[in-house]
């Protein structure tokens, strides 16, 4: 067998052994590869995923850079090890340095997951302006991306664009969102505007799919049903 056959076998068996949560098995493919091949950028990104996997952040970024080092910046894997090294520093705490990656990867492929991670790291930052740019340039290119118009309702309610936030709920609604926050976070927009019933309607939606036990809102919940149900109909005396 020669070194590419090689080089071949125990990438695919690594991957193989990574895909069924083998990871003693798939690191050592991958560390047999590199030994063969110190610049093959394929085995340092699996090798990668493999130490994140087991919670060893710093030895997964340092395969990243790797990746980066012998990968050229517009092929995917590269785009790939900006992904991954991306979300192992937001595991570190590092959200600067993720959309650091994410622009990056933005820069060589500008596909709508990236700007909607990147969105949201802004967001978590407080930068709202950048934040509502990035989602709406995720719905831009893909207008189905329920997600995105929750985030930017969400972004833009927190500027206190209370239309608009109505506006990016209602369209997460007909995409039939899996987020069924977002029947909560109209809910009090609706109720900060004093559509009673809208509020009413959406609280009440919210707790008939989830309980508000998963976000601990229910108590919280059952409290504005009741106060608001007081405001529409008023005890006259």
């Amino acid at each position: 067998m020669s070194a590419q056959e090689a080089i071949a076998l125990f990438n695919k068996r690594g991957r193989g052994r990574l895909h069924i949560g083998d990871i003693e098995g798939a690191l050592g493919d991958f560390n047999r590869v590199i030994t063969l091949d110190p610049a093959c950028a394929e085995a340092y990104q699996y090798r990668g995923l493999a130490h994140r996997c087991r919670g060893e952040l710093e030895l997964a970024l340092d395969d990243f850079d790797c990746v980066l080092r012998y990968a050229a910046p517009s092929e995917p894997l590269a785009c790939e090890a900006h992904y991954h090294r991306a979300l192992t520093r937001v595991s570190q705490g590092d959200l600067s340095g993720a959309i650091e990656d994410l622009t990056a990867l933005i820069d060589a492929n500008p596909r709508a997951e990236a700007f909607l991670h990147r969105g949201t790291l802004r967001q978590q930052q407080g930068d709202l302006t950048g934040a509502i740019m990035d989602y709406s340039a995720a719905i831009r290119r893909d207008p189905r991306s329920d997600q995105a118009y929750v985030r930017r309702g969400n972004a833009r309610r927190e500027q206190g664009e209370t239309t608009g936030a109505l506006a990016d709920y209602d369209a997460a609604i007909r995409l039939c969102t899996a987020d069924v926050r977002v029947f909560y976070y109209r809910g009090l927009l609706r109720a900060r505007r004093h559509d009673l019933e809208g509020a009413l309607s959406d609280l009440r939606e919210y707790l008939r799919w989830d309980g508000g036990h998963e976000y601990g809102h229910q108590a919280e919940i059952e409290q504005l049903i009741a106060r608001l149900e007081v405001e529409r109909h008023p005890v006259t005396v």
